[in-house]
């Protein structure tokens, strides 16, 4: 693990709030802390992301291939007994590791803040460890909650659909380097069962409110990418604990599949 040296960053509640002390410093893993200089230290790999600085929260792996990088566990598990998945997140092409994994000091704080960024970054890999360039192996996308709403809200499990208690904006890449795409928003959370977690659109439409999708769809109907966004078959382990959002496996692709949740407020 790559801690960085030479400055106090526990002087620091966020990876922004680093950067604009110490413009130069890296990428790499920082010990900050969300609550305060009387708080719990959280060691948090830091990421820039088109101008913006995030950390890491919450680390899955799955995918047709994902035996060859150990046993993971289901999105329920890992969120359920966050106590045995407690850790230091890095990425694949950081350690050559996937992890099941979340951050708990980072995770108690960011989940429950409000007016957050939430970037998902989805990395596949063959079994030559050589990334999948590929939009629906590998991409970012970025969930803005607004006026209210935080990501444990909307991730809660629910049958049907739930009012949030303000809005949530999606976009995302069509390569990992590309331009973001602007998917709308909404303002209603939709969840089938214990399966899919994700939000209202055209397919999925609840009981009306704003609706994402734009009456776009890539890869299947308008709305599938929101519907699916933020957990897919939530009980299931294996290569259904990170489902492509953009494209249904076939189980014999060789593809290890690693998404990574990193957090920042959205005017830091």
């Amino acid at each position: 693990m790559a801690l960085h040296h030479g400055i106090n960053t526990t002087n620091f509640r966020t990876y922004a709030n680093l950067k604009a002390a110490y413009p130069d410093q890296p990428d790499g893993v920082y010990a900050l802390l969300p609550y305060g200089p009387t708080g719990p230290v959280s060691l948090a790999h830091c990421i820039t992301y088109k101008g913006e600085y995030y950390q890491a929260v919450i680390s899955q792996f799955g995918g047709p291939a994902y035996s060859r990088f150990g046993v993971n566990v289901s999105n329920e598990l890992l969120h359920n007994d966050r106590a045995s998945y407690d850790g230091v997140i890095q990425p694949f092409d950081s350690d050559g590791q996937m992890y099941s994994r979340i951050n708990n000091v980072g995770y108690d704080f960011w989940t429950r803040e409000t007016n957050v960024k939430w970037l998902k970054r989805t990395r596949s890999y063959d079994s030559s460890n050589q990334m999948i360039p590929d939009f629906a192996y590998s991409n970012e996308v970025i969930l803005t909650f607004e006026n209210g709403t935080s990501f444990s809200e909307a991730f809660e499990i629910n049958t049907g659909y739930k009012t949030l208690s303000g809005q949530v904006h999606m976009y995302f890449t069509l390569d990992p380097e590309g331009e973001l795409i602007d998917y709308g928003t909404a303002d209603h959370s939709y969840s089938s069962g214990v399966t899919s977690i994700g939000f209202a659109n055209e397919t999925d439409s609840g009981s009306g409110g704003l609706l994402m999708g734009n009456g776009s769809s890539y890869y299947s109907t308008p709305g599938w990418e929101a519907r699916h966004v933020l957990s897919y078959i939530h009980n299931n382990n294996g290569s259904n604990a990170t489902r492509c959002q953009f494209q249904c496996w076939s189980q014999s692709e060789d593809a290890a599949m690693e998404q990574i949740w990193y957090a920042k407020y959205i005017n830091e």
